[in-house]
């Protein structure tokens, strides 16, 4: 198989043991020695436990591997100062992880922080005006 591949299906079951389940420090390290993307996984987890990860488009190129993708979780810890609110929240982002020796070494990551505060009820919904 080549290396487009692995880096695929490495990634694809990456999404996969990390989708609704507790996501320990032990089951990062078995995907990743990026400690900021251990650190972000950690934070949410505690936000929103055992949250789902869903893949909707998947891109490879060289060492890196690109995720559209959707997080759906319930709001059960605090985040960023905002106390648990019970809310379910579909947030989509996009990821770029960057693959080395059959680990993710590096990332970079993109979210809609406006409509994760909308769905967690500390914002309006914002309006398009035309």
């Amino acid at each position: 198989m080549d290396q487009l591949k692995k880096n695929r299906e490495f990634i694809i079951n990456y999404f996969n043991a990390m989708s609704g389940a507790d996501k320990t420090r032990e089951l990062c390290e078995k995907y990743t020695n990026d400690q900021e993307l251990i650190a972000h996984i950690e934070f949410f987890e505690a936000a929103f436990p055992k949250y789902e990860l869903f893949i909707e488009e998947i891109m490879t190129e060289g060492n890196k591997v690109l995720i559209q993708a959707r997080l759906n979780g319930t709001h059960s810890g605090e985040f960023n100062g905002i106390p648990a609110t019970g809310r379910n929240i579909d947030l989509p982002f996009a990821i770029r992880y960057t693959m080395e020796d059959g680990l993710i070494t590096d990332h970079w990551l993109i979210a809609d922080q406006m409509l994760l505060m909308e769905q967690l009820g500390v914002m309006e919904p914002q309006t398009t005006h035309n």
